[in-house]
């Protein structure tokens, strides 16, 4: 005969098993929603033909997750021949030559927020140009895109018969943009206006820490007052700076601990020292 008590046992047995059941949850919801802040992304075309582009993360103690935009977005993908990313604010835009040509997610989680299979060309790069609005390079020319509500706006004007617009910089006053065929677009980012034109056949370029503008040529360094626009022109000594065949983003790059600059020329790492104007043609 049940004297209640079997009755509360039972009662009490069911909450226990369902607090056990919420709590693995939350720690399965926890462990799906990795923050990948301490690391390093590795943007990979993968293999053309076979697979869409992929996003690889090294952790901080050295071991790697693979693939993880796939991971964390469950039938979702970057697209063909991915080829640029970069992290603005609280997004990560990750530029692909063709397909999903731009995916938009977020930076921390890899959640995707948006994709885009038409962008006017084919995917080259992107650039943050304030929190509300960003610039995407195509193959053929310079668009606008708005961050806030993730939709793409139309191609800057002047930009459309220059070429491709790969490598871009926003400094404080102006971003800067290269083309294939109309040199270094230097627009104003408060009227999205082309204000001047450097010319020159150049394949990247950045900002040191000095707050100079360089832009790359195959054989020279032409340094850029960031407010002037005022240039001048640095041989390198022997080396040279690799123009790809194909567009991709390339080794020109500038250093954020100090005033230098690096660039892969065939097997050796070279390293510009701008403070002193030195070369290390084989730095590594």
């Amino acid at each position: 005969m049940d004297d209640g008590f079997g009755f509360l046992k039972k009662q009490y047995m069911k909450k226990f098993l369902l607090s056990i059941f919420t709590i693995a949850a939350i720690q399965t919801s926890f462990a799906q929603t990795k923050e990948y802040t301490n690391g390093v992304f590795i943007v990979n075309e993968d293999w053309f033909g076979k697979a869409n582009g992929a996003i690889n993360f090294i952790n901080a103690n050295d071991s790697v997750d693979y693939n993880v935009y796939k991971t964390v977005n469950p039938g979702e993908k970057l697209g063909v021949t991915s080829q640029y990313g970069t992290i603005y604010g609280d997004n990560f835009f990750i530029v692909s030559k063709q397909e999903n040509r731009l995916v938009v997610a977020d930076s921390k989680t890899l959640q995707k927020k948006a994709s885009f299979e038409t962008i006017g060309g084919d995917g080259r790069s992107f650039v943050g140009v304030d929190a509300k609005t960003g610039y995407v390079g195509t193959s053929s020319g310079l668009y606008l895109f708005d961050i806030e509500n993730m939709k793409l706006g139309s191609i800057i004007d002047g930009t459309s018969k220059v070429g491709q617009v790969g490598n871009m910089i926003r400094t404080s006053k102006f971003v800067f943009a290269v083309s294939s065929t109309g040199g270094i677009l230097v627009t104003d980012p408060k009227t999205h206006q082309i204000k001047q034109t450097i010319a020159g056949s150049f394949i990247s370029v950045v900002q040191s820490k000095d707050g100079n503008v360089w832009g790359a040529l195959s054989k020279k360094l032409v340094k850029i007052n960031p407010t002037t626009l005022e240039t001048s022109e640095i041989a390198i000594p022997t080396k040279t700076v690799p123009a790809p065949f194909a567009w991709n983003a390339g080794t020109f790059c500038s250093s954020t601990q100090d005033n230098t600059i690096y660039f892969l020329s065939g097997i050796n790492v070279v390293k510009y020292d701008v403070t002193n104007n030195k070369f290390e043609e084989s730095f590594i």
